[in-house]
């Protein structure tokens, strides 16, 4: 699996993150990298509007992508990166969307 040796990320143990990946985990991960999220955006920038939905994102001494250690966290960090966050725009409420159905 690249996404844990991906240039824009930092995982403490590669192989063992590979490892302990879920379907879930692994559900996430190929829509990520084909959207080539990580690559269109600095990690400051990816960072910086995490914040925006409370989605806390580690940067390590170099500008790399923290993967988190824990499941929760893990899960959080690839629903942002996948754009499952999006803000309504009359009440200005944060959501998490079930579906990637543009809208009209």
């Amino acid at each position: 699996m690249q996404f844990a040796r991906h240039e824009a990320l930092h995982s403490d143990d590669p192989a063992a993150f590979e490892e302990s990946a879920n379907n879930t985990v692994r559900g996430k991960i190929g829509p990520i990298l084909q959207s080539g999220v990580l690559s269109r955006h600095s990690p400051q920038v990816l960072a910086d509007t995490a914040k925006t939905f409370e989605v806390d994102i580690a940067l390590t001494a170099d500008g790399k992508v923290q993967l988190p250690c824990t499941q929760k966290e893990l899960r959080r960090l690839l629903r942002f990166l996948d754009e499952d966050f999006y803000e309504s725009p009359l009440s200005r409420t944060n959501f998490i969307s079930n579906s990637k159905r543009v809208a009209d």
